[in-house]
């Protein structure tokens, strides 16, 4: 579904504008006709909701999950929580996904038709409690299945923060000392016409090199941020042993905290790691070992996604007909190892930046002070 800003002709005749969810090979001739509307043009939008789970998706299940556990009918509970959004189109998928239910579509379904805002396994959650009349259960596992999910980003942002802000700020005041301080000693030694040392030449050229080319330093800038928002950039990050490691235990618990919502709500084993498939690199052979009549364990072992001892929790979770805690259990671990990997990050990149930002200091003033003990030899 994409998002499009449309105008068409009323039946007086007045030109009315329209923002419809609609696909790509949608005939928008017949679709305004039966709104008794004749289309004129239409042109995409982009979406305005820029963090999808935080901004829209928990909120949206936060809300419906209160209403239907007050025996609230899912169409009624559905225009509560559309009016409890600002947003005109958080407003208008909610009113999209109230019409398709009316018209005879299966939540599920109609919530698959919006794939940026639910994953697969929410889908598939709401899909098999639709079936079993176990809908306020199932929302409830969805929205603690999303909160795991936002404390998990927001710890690595947190963990990355400080040291960001520390480095930035450094940066900043070393800029602010290289287009105003610099000059101005450089200015001041030239007229006193004292030949500086090495490092206060290096700092001075570089403060002119910075100066005269400033445009240039913006591109660089630009072409760096871009390349932060670049996705084979992140790939490259994530070869990083670090952050490789926090990269791979954040790819198992998402993983299995998926199984675990699904698991639980009684989804089929396979239906459950089709639905991941396509996030998970490994899962594809995992399914065509285990339709040759494997066990889990051993199809899972072959994708080398966990340890020995996560092989073996599942293994034992899988004999005792309880798979949804086993991977409930590897997804807590795996937390734990995050958390512990991400203090040891912040603790050790906090004191780095600082020295970092002390060598910068020390560089900068020694640069200063160098000459001017040297002008003072002068005067004696």
């Amino acid at each position: 579904m994409r998002l499009y800003d449309c105008k068409a002709l009323d039946m007086g005749g007045r030109v009315v504008d329209r923002m419809i969810f609609a696909a790509r090979e949608l005939n928008f001739l017949e679709a305004f006709k039966k709104l008794g509307l004749t289309f004129i043009s239409k042109k995409e939008r982009h979406s305005t909701i820029r963090q999808a789970v935080v901004d829209f998706t928990l909120p949206f299940f936060r809300g419906l999950l209160q209403l239907v556990r007050n025996n609230i009918n899912l169409i009624s509970a559905l225009d509560i929580v559309k009016s409890s959004f600002q947003n005109a189109e958080a407003r208008l998928i909610i009113a999209t996904i109230k019409d398709n239910i009316k018209s005879g579509s299966s939540f599920a379904n109609t919530l698959a038709m919006f794939g940026n805002f639910f994953d697969s396994t929410i889908v598939k959650t709401i899909e098999i409690s639709e079936k079993t009349a176990r809908l306020p259960e199932a929302l409830s596992r969805v929205v603690e299945h999303l909160e795991s999910s936002i404390k998990l980003k927001n710890k690595l942002k947190d963990a990355l923060r400080y040291p960001l802000v520390l480095l930035i700020c450094m940066f900043s005041v070393f800029i602010f000392w290289l287009f105003v301080i610099i000059p101005k000693f450089a200015e001041l030694f030239d007229e006193l016409r004292v030949t500086p040392p090495y490092i206060s030449k290096i700092v001075f050229n570089l403060s002119y090199v910075i100066r005269e080319n400033a445009w240039g330093a913006v591109v660089i800038a630009l072409v760096i941020a871009g390349l932060w928002r670049w996705k084979r950039f992140s790939g490259i990050l994530g070869k990083i042993p670090v952050m490789s490691k926090i990269k791979h235990e954040t790819a198992i618990f998402n993983f299995c905290s998926s199984m675990e919502i699904m698991l639980h709500e009684k989804v089929n084993l396979l239906e459950a790691l089709k639905c991941l498939d396509k996030e998970f690199l490994g899962i594809k052979n995992a399914i065509a070992v285990i339709e040759s009549g494997s066990s889990l364990s051993v199809a899972i072992a072959a994708s080398e996604i966990f340890n020995k001892r996560e092989l073996s929790i599942i293994s034992t979770g899988e004999r005792a007909g309880d798979l949804w805690s086993a991977f409930k259990s590897i997804a807590e671990i795996s937390r734990q190892r995050i958390d512990t990997t991400l203090r040891r990050i912040s603790s050790l990149l906090q004191p780095v930046a600082i020295c970092f930002a002390g060598l910068l200091l020390v560089l900068v003033v020694c640069s200063l002070i160098t000459p001017l003990y040297s002008s003072l030899d002068l005067f004696t």
